[in-house]
């Protein structure tokens, strides 16, 4: 197995990220080998260390970069070296079985939707990724890749977090719920308000519709799919991760001096449990490829696991068991 990390575009430094690189090569398979895009004189820098010599790791020079202060649209027709695209180029060829990259969500989005064949029925893939509740993992999406949508895109990814749910967990009927502001059918944008409506009235194929679902509802596993645009979904993500930081911290604090192994163990476990850094990332989901998309300011440890997640995604043949869904 063979999977491609962009190491440009994002908030942490290629070093940081290449660190997860030469983690993964510790912890995975010895049949699995790492294929890092990123400009010539990164590469120059990362080869000077010896370990980086792995021959789990193949480097491709790429002569471009984009930023996370880019146009996406823009950067996709100007950059056709970068990083980034070249690594989806690699996937659309199957020169690599997934792609993880930290760099620019809205650019990943673009390439992805440009350059791969997308699932039967699905016009925009969206950003998916999963928070855990009191029953289960929730499948979230969009959490950033589609900023505006419309009524059509908002029901696809009603489906699209059902058929997840299906083949990656095997949730018989996966139920789903649109993230709003009430219970109320008239609550919401004009957008929402009509998804509900074509929700609650048709029959779409594999969804169990529960109607609007508030924030503080959906850590207690009111539903197994929680749909919404990309703007409301990125701010409902990143909130729950910083109350999530900021409590672990707290915590964190109070019981350092704390002598019981016990309290200690606890800790371990809460932190294990709600850090982000321990969760594989997002995928972009609704095209045939698995690409995993890791916060901007991802540490080591976030891409060591992104690059877990990834092949874990390509063991289980989700993206064939969804195709499937939809044929």
């Amino acid at each position: 197995m063979r999977v491609g990390v962009d190491l440009m575009g994002s908030d942490s430094s290629p070093q940081v990220l290449f660190e997860g690189v030469v983690q993964a090569t510790k912890a995975l398979p010895q049949s699995c080998r790492i294929v890092v895009f990123a400009l010539s004189d990164v590469i120059d820098m990362l080869k000077t260390t010896a370990i980086s010599m792995s021959k789990k790791i193949e480097f491709i020079e790429c002569s471009e970069e984009i930023t996370m202060e880019e146009p996406p649209l823009r950067a996709v027709h100007r950059k056709r070296d970068s990083s980034l695209a070249v690594g989806v180029k690699f996937l659309q060829s199957q020169r690599i079985d997934a792609l993880v990259s930290a760099g620019n969500t809205g650019a990943l989005i673009a390439n992805a939707a440009v350059m791969l064949q997308k699932l039967p029925g699905i016009r925009r893939p969206a950003l998916l990724t999963e928070l855990p509740s009191q029953r289960g993992s929730v499948a979230i999406l969009d959490i950033g890749g589609n900023v505006s949508v419309k009524v059509e895109h908002i029901v696809q990814f009603a489906r699209l977090g059902a058929v997840y749910q299906k083949c990656r967990h095997g949730v018989k009927c996966p139920s789903v719920g649109l993230l709003n502001i009430g219970a109320e059918s008239v609550k919401g944008t004009s957008a929402v308000r009509e998804a509900y409506q074509v929700l609650h009235d048709a029959c779409v194929e594999g969804v169990v519709f529960r109607g609007n679902v508030e924030g503080c509802e959906v850590f207690q596993g009111k539903v197994d799919v929680l749909v919404t645009d990309g703007f409301a979904g990125n701010i409902f993500l990143k909130t729950a991760e910083g109350v999530s930081a900021f409590l672990l911290d707290r915590f964190q604090q109070a019981f350092q001096e704390h002598p019981s192994s016990l309290v200690q163990e606890v800790l371990s476990g809460l932190e294990h449990y709600i850090n982000y850094d321990q969760y594989p990332g997002a995928i972009v989901c609704g095209v045939e490829g698995v690409i995993v998309k890791c916060h901007g300011y991802s540490s080591s440890l976030a891409m060591l696991n992104g690059i877990r997640g990834a092949i874990d995604f390509v063991q289980q043949g989700i993206i064939d068991k969804m195709k499937r869904e939809f044929i």
